[in-house]
């Protein structure tokens, strides 16, 4: 797999040394040198360039690219150039920041496969934290939609996970898709069979809407 990381700030700075540390061939771009020089050591190639120029991204293969990441927050006008050059040379998967609903929708209508907004998800993310302290791992689905886990509370021990889920879903309109339990090891395995009941000590695997994963938090 190989990306290309064009507009090192914050958000693209982060991205590319994300997708550097997980191993994927990543090639960090900035019309700065001060970011170039930051991220050399931790991407493949970091590179000093002009993105808005389709020669000058060619220069870097992009065509060879599978993942194209438009972190440019400052100058909307060369991210759209930037993302419009990724499309032309066929990259499948174009991802862009944006910093409004309208940007959104500019970008979505250009061909960006996925707009991302990262001070609203850690908004939205610390709120959710902030409703539900003890909430173990979380992951965004789509907007609003969260899978979380949290403690089994005491009170659904020796339920079955079809009954609570049962439960959940009539009261709270939310998903008990697994039970999570340490085996001897210590290692947590997942529990997807229906019949499986409820322990002390089980964190429990939830899907749902963000306000209604923090009232069952809040009951449990």
């Amino acid at each position: 797999m190989k990306a290309i990381v064009v507009g090192l700030g914050q958000f693209g700075s982060a991205v590319a040394i994300a997708l550097g540390r997980a191993g994927v061939e990543t090639i960090a771009i900035d019309s700065r040198m001060g970011p170039v020089e930051a991220l050399k050591d931790e991407v493949d190639l970091a590179v000093c360039t002009d993105a808005t120029s389709y020669d000058s991204l060619q220069a870097q293969g992009v065509a060879d690219a599978d993942v194209f990441v438009a972190g440019i927050g400052s100058d909307f006008e060369a991210q759209i150039l930037a993302v419009v050059h990724a499309k032309r040379a066929g990259i499948k998967l174009v991802v862009a920041r944006s910093s409004s609903d309208t940007h959104r929708e500019v970008l979505e209508a250009v061909g960006v496969d996925l707009v991302v907004n990262p001070e609203r998800d850690a908004a939205q993310d610390t709120v959710l934290h902030l409703l539900m302290p003890s909430m173990g791992n979380h992951i965004k689905l789509t907007e609003g939609l969260s899978a979380v886990e949290i403690p089994a509370p005491e009170g659904m021990s020796g339920r079955t996970l079809h009954d609570q889920c049962q439960d959940l879903l009539q009261r709270d309109n939310v998903n008990l898709v697994a039970v999570r339990r340490a085996n001897e090891g210590g290692t947590k395995q997942s529990l997807l069979a229906p019949g499986t009941r409820i322990e002390v000590g089980d964190t429990l695997v939830l899907v749902g809407n963000d306000t209604d994963l923090a009232r069952v938090r809040g009951d449990a």
